[in-house]
């Protein structure tokens, strides 16, 4: 029987779909490649004038143009993808460790112990998120390193209750009820038995929360509690480049630009993400 028009739109939707569904997962993997590979491929030193004029528009040698003090901006952006994804891969995967482990003892312990830590993680929630890491900012001082810190422990009361809530759906279950009537502690049912059927939902959520952490660290970084100049930072580059944006508004565009694509990519693969665990 010949194949009708309207069956070869209907045999082209799923390639089409399919090709739309994986195009973030290319775009986040040519932003960490670009990162890693950084010093190789940037065509200048990041934090250097390399003998052009200040401001100079768009060429060849300047895919980006340069920036106020002469420095190649495409360099400095391809720079700048390392630490905003050190901030925000490392201090979401250290929020999952803290806050995984406070709310995994939580859920599976129960009692007196599950309502201290939980009352505990309600007065950290009520901090708003980006006062929590300007808090530990001002107490540790600006740099990358305690920059994932502050990011990541603003980031631990949401994972300890999200660990606590999951935790607590599986300690009732029938496996765990053996596990104990056979005689196993309370730690062989956490982390033999309770964590493994866990951490899957845990991983997934991670991955959204990435995003949230890219943002945070922008906007920190954006107040001069990042990177230190002259080191190139995304979120303090728009901040730079905000004082020139009528003059040269790609100043602020471009790393603006750059941050906005890693925080939707990163969000559309975590809702496909949640989308397939929940389907």
């Amino acid at each position: 029987m010949p194949t009708t028009r309207a069956d070869q739109h209907r045999f082209r939707l799923p390639t089409l779909t399919g090709a739309l569904r994986l195009l973030p997962w290319l775009v986040v993997g040519l932003l960490i490649f670009a990162a890693i590979a950084a010093p190789l491929i940037a065509p200048y030193d990041p934090i250097k004038n390399v003998g052009s004029p200040m401001l100079a528009p768009f060429s060849p040698g300047h895919p980006f143009g340069t920036d106020g003090f002469g420095r190649d901006q495409f360099s400095r952006i391809l720079h700048g993808l390392g630490p905003m994804m050190f901030v925000s891969v490392g201090a979401v995967a250290l929020a999952v460790a803290v806050g995984g482990a406070v709310g995994l003892i939580s859920g599976v312990m129960g009692g007196w112990l599950d309502w201290m830590i939980m009352r505990a993680v309600d007065i950290l929630m009520s901090f708003p998120l980006i006062l929590a890491a300007i808090l530990v900012l001002v107490a540790l001082g600006a740099s990358t390193f305690n920059l994932m810190l502050a990011v990541a422990i603003s980031q631990i009361p949401i994972f300890a209750r999200l660990t606590r809530a999951l935790a607590a759906g599986e300690v009732v279950r029938d496996y765990v009820m053996a596990a104990r009537a056979s005689g196993f502690g309370m730690l062989h049912v956490m982390v033999s038995e309770v964590a493994p059927n866990i951490l899957r939902p845990l991983l997934v959520q991670a991955t959204s929360v990435v995003a949230v952490a890219a943002l945070t660290a922008a906007a920190l970084s954006y107040l001069g509690m990042g990177a230190r100049p002259p080191e190139p930072d995304l979120g303090y580059m728009v901040k730079e480049g905000q004082e020139l944006i009528f003059i040269a508004p790609e100043q602020t565009i471009l790393p603006g630009l750059v941050i906005a694509i890693f925080v939707l990519a990163i969000s559309f693969c975590g809702d496909q993400l949640n989308e397939r665990e929940g389907g």
